[in-house]
Parts: structure tokens; sequence; C-alpha cells
């Protein structure tokens, strides 16, 4: 049975190894694609650059134009800012939790 098992699971790992690389694939032709497409902008980014050695938002946003999407709309943002939202009451969660077991490993020496 354990060797039945373990051909199932190298056959699982394959077939994710698989999967892995097509995304990473696709994501490299699509990064590349993109570069291509924004060849001029990054020229005009580079002097930039070069003349001044700093950039602020105003200089990408004239060289690039407003972003299409606003950052708190995106997923992972808001995801991350309710995460640092709940941290002060996890972070108290916690210690509530880590002061209990204090509290009840002494009781448990002193029995």
């Amino acid at each position: 049975m354990n060797h039945l098992l373990s051909h199932i699971l190298t056959i699982q790992q394959k077939i994710i190894d698989q999967e892995v690389s097509k995304l990473i694939e696709s994501q490299y032709q699509r990064a590349l694609n993109i570069l291509t497409e924004n060849k001029e902008k990054l020229t005009l980014l580079a002097e930039k650059l070069l003349e001044s050695e700093v950039i602020f938002k105003e200089d990408l946003i004239s060289i690039f134009g407003e972003r299409q999407w606003k950052v708190d709309e995106l997923p992972l943002v808001k995801n991350a800012e309710k995460m640092l939202e709940d941290e002060p009451a996890k972070q108290e969660e916690d210690s509530n939790i880590a002061v209990e077991d204090s509290t009840q490993n002494q009781e448990d020496e002193n029995k």
C-alpha cells in the first residue's frame, strides 16, 4: 500500500510541477510583452532617472499616465489593509491566551 501511495504522490507532484512551470512561463511572456509594448515609456523613464536620479509620482504620471485602477480597489491591498486593522485585536487576543496558558500552567504546578 505504501508503494501505491508513494507512486500517486509522485504523479501528483509531477502534475503540480508542470502546472507551476506553465504559470511561470505564461507570466514571463506576459512581462516581456508589457516591457516591449512600453519600451518608449521605459526609455523616457531611464532618461529621467539619468537626468535627476530621483523620480516622483508626478514624473511617473507624466510618462505612463494615470493608473487604470485605484490602488485601494485591488483585492490584495484590501486584504492587507484588513489584516493591518485586525492586527492589534489579534495581538491582544494572543496576549490574553498566553496569560491564560501561563496561569493554567502555574495552577497545574501548584497541584
